[in-house]
Parts: structure tokens; C-alpha cells; sequence
């Protein structure tokens, strides 16, 4: 396993990170990176913030997701996208 960001304490997989690089786009590869870390089921149950009775998404985990990204369009609005679409 390797750390998203160094000190973040947030780990995946080696082949979660290149398996998310070799998406596309920002918004895949940040729904990439959300899958290693949530079902689609607990995504539907979550969003960014916690609002509307929803619970919020590891802020550990949106900022290493944010931070690893390659794809310079990441920010919060591709992982909006991410998460409702599932």
C-alpha cells in the first residue's frame, strides 16, 4: 500500500493510483480513487459536505484524492460529479 500524499494517513493500493491516472479525466479519476475508498452504495448515502441528512465524505480522503489528482481540472466541483453519479 502508498500514501496518497505524504502524511496524509490515507493509503490505497499501488494499483488503484495507476488505474485512476490512466482515466481520462479528472472526474474519473477522482471517482476512481472515491471507489477504493467507498461502495457505490455508501457513495449514494454521502456528499461533500454533510449536508441534507447526508453524511460527509472523509475530508482525509477528498484532500489526499484532491492533492494526488494528475489531471489539473481536479477540485471540488469533478468530485461533486463523482459522487452523484453513481
Amino acid at each position: 500500500m502508498v500514501e496518497l500524499i505524504p502524511g496524509s494517513r490515507v493509503f490505497v493500493y499501488a494499483n488503484t493510483i495507476e488505474q485512476a491516472s490512466r482515466r481520462a479525466s479528472g472526474t474519473g479519476c477522482a471517482a476512481c480513487l472515491l471507489n477504493a475508498f467507498y461502495t457505490n452504495e455508501e457513495l449514494k448515502g454521502k456528499n461533500l459536505t454533510g449536508a441534507n441528512g447526508k453524511s460527509a465524505i472523509d475530508p482525509d480522503i477528498l484532500n489526499s484524492i484532491i492533492g494526488k489528482n494528475k489531471f489539473k481540472d481536479v477540485q471540488v466541483y469533478n468530485l461533486v460529479i463523482a459522487v452523484t453519479c453513481v
